[in-house]
């Protein structure tokens, strides 16, 4: 709606991506708050209680300025003293220091980032350092490791309450492959793991679908303390060794993908899982579109020692009839995840501006949609 000129401005929620996948697949923009910034009120859980990984409300818009706008609303509009528990912080205007320090990277060892992911990356590394920032590539630490505390905490209870609105209706077969874990008797979800493991070779997928069952009350504070770690972890290895002002990070490790790829392809997502396991604010904006010239797999992608992350999904995505497809992704929305330190979602918005304006024009915001032809519907 957003993409097509209909709407002005939109609200979501993102405990996994939510906010993110959906504005970064469609060419808009959008900021997934830290948390304790915007009220929960009105908001309608699948899944009360289930306070491991904090879903945040956040806006939705066709511009940087739209999202700031809705952004000043959100904030500032939380009284002091609530029940929530949030910061009674109103929107606050940043000053910028004039050459920023911007971290980034390529890859997050769960799944391969696709060329078109990682050129969206490349050019807007390339726009900043042309506006005169510094731009230092590092490696992202624990990559895989949130998707795996992700599948830990999120199936803590095997899904039910989650999928209790259902009753007795079938369940969506995109959750079939992210929900399957609990199902499976314990031996068997052990012999799997063990066999996917060992003889497939797929250490990440095997770990996960570990994780991925009923745990005990034990299991899943042990979940949580891992979680509080890896936040730690991550600010001394990157915040505060680096000091950055914000990352650019690819926003998927593909384009959007076909109806029904999620059926076996739903773990892809880990890259923006990644932000809410440890609570940043993180924006999205559009940077390209894919290029079947530009994007397609080099000769070597499949080399050995070029392989990254889980060969299961990386063969259901590159491999032979992958949905990585240039030719049916032309001209597919391309973008980027812009992160900050908790407590920082205006200077997040601000950076998002400068690197906005940083590239070069490319057809996105108000009036940017046109109608598919008639040749296109076909």
């Amino acid at each position: 709606m957003l993409a097509a000129d209909a709407s002005a401005l939109g609200l979501g929620s993102d405990i996994g991506g939510s906010l993110r996948i959906p504005a970064l697949y469609c060419g808009i923009y959008s900021l997934k708050p830290g948390a304790g910034r915007v009220s929960r009120q009105g908001a309608r859980s699948l899944n009360p209680g289930f306070d491991a990984i904090k879903m945040t409300a956040g806006p939705m818009g066709r511009s940087v300025g739209d999202v700031k706008r809705l952004s000043q609303v959100l904030f500032s509009s939380i009284s002091a003293n609530t029940y929530e528990g949030l910061a009674p912080v109103p929107f606050r205007d940043v000053e910028l220091p004039t050459r920023l320090k911007i971290g980034y990277y390529f890859e997050d060892g769960w799944v391969r980032t696709s060329p078109a992911n990682r050129r969206a990356v490349q050019e807007t590394v390339e726009a900043l350092k042309g506006a005169g920032h510094e731009l230092v590539e590092f490696e992202l630490p624990y990559g895989p490791k949130s998707i795996q505390l992700f599948a830990g905490l999120t199936s803590g209870d095997g899904y039910r309450t989650l999928q209790s609105p259902c009753g007795d209706d079938p369940i969506e077969k995109n959750l079939f492959l992210i929900t399957l874990g609990p199902k499976l008797f314990g031996w068997v979800r052990n012999s799997a793991a063990w066999i996917i493991e060992t003889v497939i070779g797929d250490r990440l997928f095997g770990q996960t679908l570990r994780r991925s069952k009923h745990s005990t009350v034990a299991e899943y504070w042990q979940n949580s303390k891992e979680m509080g770690e890896m936040n730690k972890e991550f600010y001394e290895s990157v915040w505060e060794k680096y000091e950055f002002d914000a990352i650019v990070a690819p926003g998927m490790c593909c384009p959007a993908l076909p109806h029904g790829a999620t059926r076996r392809l739903s773990p892809l997502a880990n890259g923006t899982f990644y932000y809410n396991v440890i609570d940043s604010p993180v924006g999205a904006i559009p940077v390209t579109r894919v290029d079947p010239e530009k994007d397609c797999l080099p000769d070597d992608w499949s080399a050995k020692g070029k392989q990254v992350g889980s060969s299961i999904l990386g063969t259901g995505l590159y491999g032979p009839g992958g949905i990585y497809n240039v030719e049916k992704m032309k001209g597919l929305p391309v973008g980027i995840q812009v992160v900050g330190r908790h407590w920082e979602d205006e200077k997040v918005l601000a950076i998002m501006d400068v690197i906005d304006k940083a590239l070069p024009p490319r057809n996105f915001g108000p009036g940017s949609w046109t109608p598919p032809n008639e040749s296109t519907k076909k």
